[in-house]
């Protein structure tokens, strides 16, 4: 729920916020500076990073909560008699060491963030310089360049941060903008991108929001993108310098990161989600494939939903690991075999458990890769668009077969693929004769 302003929004949808402040900063020497508020561990920090690498900007981060009052002030030095005060250059300045530089990047001419993080742990004391900051870009005798725009960065007073309340005359020079992480936008804009490991994104894009964003928790770890995040960053370093990740270790990693509680729950989800080798399941019949699933589905129907996010999972990885090439004969084979997997599993009764959609789910987290790749990703072929592999899903409308007709609709609805009247014929036939609502 928003605190500050009434209205929150998925951090993805800052960008153009973010983007017009800073070039309105640059023109315009007494603009609001904008400041992002939201809770600890959701992104805030990234998402400056990414705008600055895609708009060629400069980023100089200064985190408030290790900064001594001098550094942000400078220190006063010794002059002679009748001299004017000076001081040495505040940290707060220094753009020597930028933590993003791009290309063609000239000191004082390109255009720069200054990134103010933890704003909330500002003082009164810190306050009463930033304000002198933040409404003439200067402090002290030192002034930023012309092209630098001052972004800030802090937690709520609900999220257990320490935050101080800001003074309402600092509050009128900034414009305040509430996010939060949702699993949508963090799939799409952040964990396929940055490859996130497939366990902990399917799990995420499978259990929702609550998984990915927990109310912060003070002196115990608690889930959120930044724990994920170091989550999938510690598994893949064990398994590449120790080995196979045992439960017990998994255990350890995970509850150290995300709580005891989460840690279950994702550990129990792995466990299905990892029995599954597709690449071995591929040289096999898919009779004898529907036999294991079903037999799996006896004995645990959670397995379902483990059984599809792998073998979507899978897709994803062997399409990024052929460079996105679907028109390669190895792709194609692997996205119908992913077709056959997904209508198999539309077909079966599973007692207890609706099968649809999950099915549905499933093909969800295919096109959410699909726009995230098209959108956000700059190693893709020119050509593959938000119809590659929807056409090689549709081809197998050829086998004339109920069930593909029932998948069609599926596709067609997440996929934005129109039907026309015919289509819409030929699925009403295939659900009157599998009696599938």
């Amino acid at each position: 729920m928003s605190e500050i302003t009434g209205i929150e929004m998925p951090i993805n949808d800052i960008k153009p916020f973010v983007k017009t402040n800073v070039l309105d900063q640059c023109e315009n020497e007494t603009t609001a500076r904008l400041s992002i508020v939201g809770a600890p561990g959701c992104g805030k920090s990234d998402i400056i990073r990414q705008i600055c690498k895609e708009n060629g900007w400069g980023l100089s981060v200064k985190y408030l909560s290790n900064m001594s009052l001098e550094q942000i002030t400078g220190i006063p030095c010794q002059v002679k008699e009748g001299e004017e005060a000076k001081w040495t250059k505040p940290e707060i300045f220094n753009f020597e060491n930028l933590e993003y530089k791009p290309d063609n990047y000239k000191e004082g001419e390109s255009i720069s963030i200054l990134f103010i993080d933890d704003f909330h742990l500002a003082d009164r004391i810190i306050q009463k310089y930033l304000f002198q900051l933040l409404t003439y870009k200067s402090l002290n005798g030192y002034k930023l360049p012309k092209n630098t725009a001052i972004i800030l960065a802090g937690n709520r007073n609900t999220d257990k941060a320490l935050a101080n309340a800001i003074p309402a005359p600092v509050m009128n020079r900034i414009s305040v903008y509430e996010v939060t992480a949702t699993s949508e936008d963090w799939l799409k804009n952040f964990a396929f991108v940055y490859n996130i490991r497939d366990d902990i994104a399917s799990f995420i894009h499978t259990k929702g929001d609550v998984f990915l964003s927990q109310k912060p928790v003070e002196s115990v770890p608690w889930a959120s993108p930044r724990s994920w995040t170091f989550l999938s960053n510690q598994m893949n370093s064990y398994e590449k310098n120790v080995g196979p990740i045992k439960i017990d270790a998994l255990r350890k990693i995970a509850s150290s990161l995300i709580g005891p509680d989460y840690a279950a729950e994702f550990i129990a989800y792995r466990e299905l989600f990892a029995k599954f080798n597709f690449d071995e399941l591929s040289k096999l019949s898919m009779d004898q494939i529907k036999t294991i699933f079903e037999k799996e589905a006896e004995e645990n129907s959670s397995s379902v939903y483990a059984i599809i996010n792998a073998v979507t999972s899978w897709m994803i990885s062997k399409i990024k690991q052929y460079n996105f090439n679907v028109d390669k004969k190895e792709v194609i084979d692997i996205i119908n075999f992913t077709y056959e997997i997904m209508t198999t599993i539309l077909g079966m009764k599973v007692h207890g458990i609706q099968v649809k959609p999950l099915v549905i789910a499933g093909t969800n987290y295919i096109y959410k890769f699909q726009e995230a790749a098209i959108q956000n990703m700059t190693n893709i072929p020119p050509d593959f668009n938000s119809t590659k592999i929807l056409d090689i899903f549709v081809q197998n409308l050829l086998k004339k077969r109920d069930i593909d007709w029932i998948f069609y609709e599926i596709i067609s609805i997440i996929f934005k693929h129109e039907l026309d009247e015919d289509d819409k014929i030929e699925i009403e036939k295939a659900k009157k004769n599998l009696q599938f609502n």
